[in-house]
């Protein structure tokens, strides 16, 4: 990673590790540092061996208390590690990716990002797909709940993992919690409200906040608006 003489500053302590790796790229004073130390490895077969060490780390995690032996949504069924689009969606739905094992699929939220993908032209060949949570949040009584803010800090790791190895030039989240968790990485400035349907550049990226496909967002977003919406976002994967 290092390109010529020197070692590179040491990460604060507190400080997330996409912005110390974002800092040190601008970084001047004699150090030069290739795209892969924020950007990961160019060679496909390094970055599937560091994203299958990735894969096998969530799935060991017990960092939550709360969710003991959950399975965790992330591997190979997520999609593509070639995808130059990263797709960050909320946690796994009880009746979707929790029970189907694959990211929005499998219930409704999963239907209606299928139809606004067709919508658009988009193919889901073309993304990798996860979660802020990698565990179904879930109350005693078995139904979904919002995640807590320690599960997101305790899933950021695996997030900006992902970023860092699969080098994505576009960040679609959906929702405000998904938003969110990227914010704990590095500071974006973005709420859903005002900047849904937006890109802006964020870490030598795009991102692109766009509401969650459930059934809920429908109030705060209507069909047409999350068409348009989609649109944006074909149109910046032809770019």
């Amino acid at each position: 990673m290092l390109v010529s003489p020197g070692d590179p500053p040491e990460r604060p302590r507190g400080e997330p590790t996409l912005a110390w790796f974002e800092r040190v790229m601008r970084r001047g004073g004699g150090f030069r540092y290739s795209r892969r130390l924020v950007m990961g490895s160019g060679d496909p077969t390094e970055r599937r061996r560091k994203l299958a060490t990735l894969f096998a780390e969530a799935e060991a995690c017990t960092a939550c208390s709360r969710m003991p032996g959950h399975p965790k949504t992330l591997g190979p069924q997520n999609g593509s590690v070639e995808a130059r689009c990263l797709v960050i969606a909320t946690a796994p739905g009880v009746e979707g990716s929790a029970a189907t094992g694959v990211p929005l699929r499998g219930d409704r939220a999963g239907t209606n990002f299928e139809r606004l993908l067709a919508s658009a032209g988009v193919r889901r060949e073309r993304l990798f797909i996860t979660n802020a949570l990698l565990c179904p949040p879930r109350t005693e009584a078995g139904r979904s709940r919002r995640p807590r803010r320690e599960e997101l800090r305790n899933c950021s790791r695996f997030v900006s993992g992902l970023i860092v190895q699969l080098a994505p030039a576009l960040v679609v989240t959906l929702g405000s919690t998904a938003l969110a968790a990227l914010e704990q990485l590095a500071p974006h400035g973005l709420t859903l409200a005002r900047d849904a349907g937006r890109p802006v550049r964020w870490m030598a990226r795009w991102l692109l906040p766009l509401y969650h496909p459930g059934p809920r967002a429908m109030i705060h977003r209507t069909w047409g608006e999350q068409r348009r919406d989609y649109a944006m976002w074909r149109s910046l994967l032809e770019d």
